[in-house]
This record gives structure tokens, C-alpha cells and sequence, in this order.
């Protein structure tokens, strides 16, 4: 269990994390005699994965996206349980050189649909800076629009359309320089 990070960074000290478990509220996880095994309370077990779970967990689940580069999971969570007890957040990353940074966007579950839709009907900044404020259904809807426009569109990314098309100032010297040399592939008669 100290291979979380979070974890890690409070206690590496298999004492102090059983101790903090035993005293936690949620009666989550239980900890054996010996203080060394956790596993989860049989008095909570996992709840069925069935179609109205799906459907209750979709109704409650929300992205979001603007929040600032530099923001910690402690500061967002935070913030979105001023709307209510928020079950879990995930903060989106992309991986660029190696290193994963967070993207300013999240998926995040409250606990209750009420807190979701108040969540969803705010215009409250954070830290200043707008919020666009989805359902995660509704965002991965409005994704796969956007991935079949770009497609009709020949694929072309977000970032190849709001640029300048160059392509007529360059030369076929740029070209050999970068690419290699031009063969012409057009049929040739050759006398003797």
C-alpha cells in the first residue's frame, strides 16, 4: 500500500498507516490483528455492477476542465465539495517528454445527483477562471462529434485547422532538403 504516492508522502511506516485505518470513520477497510493486511470491510462490500449502478454513477459523474495547470488534487476536490461529498476525482494528465502534467481538466463523482446538477448550474469561478461544466456522458458525446467532423474533415487535428496553410511557399528545394529527392513516376519512353 505505500506504493500510492499520496500515501507515501504521509507515512512509509506500516504502523502509522494501520493505526490511521482503524481509527477512520467510513469503516471502509479493515485492518487484521497483526496491523500488516487491510482488505475491505465485509460489512461494505463492493455494491453490484449492475445496469441501474451504471446508469446512477453516469447521472453523477461531471467533467470539468479550465482549472489552472499547477492546481493539486486536495485544492479541487476541495473546492467541488463546496457542492456536496464528492465520491472521487481524476485529474486528466497528458504524457508529453516523459512527464505526465495535469491537462486543467477532471472527471469527478458526487456523491448525490442534487450536488451534481447544483455543480452543473453554477457559474462560480475557480480562483478566478471560468469552469466549462459537463455531465462526463454529455463530454464524451460532444468528443465523438468532434472525432467525426474531424474525420469528414480528412483528419486534420484541432491544431492543423486554425493554422495558416504554408503549403504554397514552399519550393521543391525545401522539400529535397527535408524529405529526400522528388522521382518523377510518370512513364517515359526511351528510344535507342
Amino acid at each position: 500500500m505505500i506504493k500510492f504516492n499520496r500515501l507515501k508522502v504521509l507515512s512509509e511506516d506500516f504502523k502509522i498507516i494501520a493505526s490511521a485505518l482503524k481509527k477512520s470513520k467510513n469503516l471502509l477497510i479493515e485492518v487484521s490483528a497483526d496491523g500488516l493486511k487491510i482488505r475491505r470491510s465485509s460489512a461494505k462490500p463492493l455494491p453490484e455492477n449492475t445496469q441501474e449502478r451504471r446508469e446512477d454513477m453516469k447521472s453523477r459523474s461531471v467533467y470539468a476542465k479550465g482549472f489552472p495547470l499547477d492546481a493539486t488534487l486536495d485544492e479541487i476536490k476541495a473546492y467541488l465539495s463546496t457542492y456536496g461529498p464528492v465520491e472521487m476525482v481524476q485529474m486528466r494528465r497528458s504524457i508529453s517528454e516523459g512527464e505526465k502534467n495535469f491537462k486543467g481538466s477532471i472527471f469527478a463523482l458526487f456523491g448525490k445527483k442534487e450536488d451534481t446538477q447544483k455543480f452543473l448550474d453554477s457559474t462560480e469561478p475557480y480562483k478566478g477562471q471560468e469552469l466549462l461544466r459537463l455531465l462526463k456522458e454529455a463530454y464524451f458525446k460532444s468528443k465523438e462529434v468532434t472525432r467525426k467532423d474531424r474525420k469528414a474533415d480528412g483528419g486534420k487535428k484541432k491544431s492543423e485547422e486554425t493554422k495558416e496553410d504554408h503549403t504554397n511557399n514552399i519550393t521543391d528545394d525545401d522539400i529535397k532538403e527535408k524529405n529526400g529527392t522528388w522521382y518523377d513516376l510518370t512513364p517515359k519512353r526511351f528510344c535507342s
